[in-house]
């Protein structure tokens, strides 16, 4: 993770997962270069939080729901969805570290919104477990 420009992408990501954070990280940039608010060292692990705990959520997402989505008949793992509800805790908490290490930025009001601005991002995401869970007709 680089400091200075918001590089977020680890070795241990995947070719997608890295896409993701730099598209993520570009987005932030540019909402702090219209704000005029300089991204310091907290920011910028706040924003690697961000992103490493929207990736693990994902990633527990599709370990638990894609063998149930190649073969009906699979059953998750036990305690797979609660190891799920964790990892977005996680998310919603990292997003709240996330929203308010801005304020201490002097950000201005038009930043003040941060789930504004990460709703569109977060929307792609909507619907993986939904579209995953299908109902089995008996």
């Amino acid at each position: 993770m680089s400091i200075g420009n918001f590089d977020l992408q680890e070795d241990w990501m995947t070719t997608d997962e890295r896409s993701l954070a730099r598209r993520f990280a570009e987005e932030v940039k540019h909402l702090l270069e219209q704000s005029d608010v300089r991204p310091g060292p907290l920011l910028a692990l706040r924003v690697n939080d961000v992103v490493n705990s929207y990736i693990l959520v994902r990633r527990a997402e599709q370990a638990v729901l894609m063998p149930v989505a190649v073969n009906e008949d699979a059953v998750p793992a036990k305690g797979s969805f609660d190891d799920i509800g964790k990892a977005r805790d996680r998310l919603r908490k990292a997003m709240q570290e996330l929203d308010g290490a801005l304020p201490a930025q002097e950000r201005p009001q038009e930043v003040a919104d941060l789930a504004s601005f990460l709703r569109p991002i977060f929307a792609k995401a909507n619907g993986i477990v939904d579209g995953m869970l299908v109902e089995k007709e008996v």
